[in-house]
C-alpha cells in the first residue's frame, strides 16, 4: 500500500521496523517457536472480573383461578369452572346465583383448618379470595346448616 506524503525519515523507520520483524520471525522459526506476525497484535485489555452471579431465584409460584357458582337446581349445588389446577396460589371467584344465602369454605391437605372464602352472601353476592393450595383433593362447601349437599371437589396437582 502506498502511503501519501510520507517523509523520508518515516519511510526509513517503517522499513527498519519491518526488517526487524522479519529477522525475529526467521530466528523464531529456526528455534521452533511459532512465527511472529508482521502485524502487531492488538493490545489485549485486562480481563474484566464480573461480580459473582446471584443465586438462581426460585421460580415464581404458579397462579391460577377458579370460578365457583352456588345454585339451587332441585337441590343445592356448586358448579366449578375447572376440575383440576396446578399447586400454587389459587384465586377463587365465588358468586351466589341462588335466592338463599350461602357461604364458601375450602379445605385440603396441609391446612390446619378450613379457609373461609366468603361469609354469607345473598342472591348475586360475590367474593374473591387467594389461597395457597398444595397437591391433593380439595373440598369446597357451604357450611350453613342444611346445605351439606352444596359441596364440590377439585384436584390439585
Amino acid at each position: 500500500m502506498k502511503r501519501r506524503h510520507e517523509s523520508k525519515r518515516a519511510r526509513a523507520a517503517r522499513r527498519a521496523c519491518v526488517a526487524r520483524r522479519r529477522r525475529a520471525a526467521r530466528k523464531a522459526a529456526a528455534a521452533g517457536a511459532p512465527p511472529v506476525s508482521a502485524v502487531p497484535a492488538p493490545a489485549v485489555p485486562a480481563p474484566v472480573v464480573a461480580p459473582a452471579a446471584p443465586e438462581t431465584p426460585a421460580p415464581a409460584p404458579i397462579s391460577s383461578a377458579l370460578g365457583v357458582d352456588a345454585f339451587d337446581v332441585g337441590g343445592f349445588a356448586l358448579r366449578l369452572t375447572r376440575v383440576w389446577i396446578p399447586a400454587g396460589t389459587l384465586t377463587i371467584y365465588y358468586r351466589n346465583r341462588d335466592s338463599s344465602e350461602h357461604n364458601l369454605w375450602i379445605d385440603g391437605p396441609g391446612v390446619d383448618a378450613p379457609v373461609q372464602v366468603s361469609g354469607e352472601v345473598g342472591e348475586n353476592g360475590t367474593a374473591t379470595k387467594k389461597v395457597a393450595v398444595s397437591a391433593g383433593a380439595w373440598s369446597l362447601y357451604c357450611s350453613l346448616p342444611g346445605h351439606e349437599a352444596m359441596r364440590a371437589t377439585i384436584s390439585v396437582g
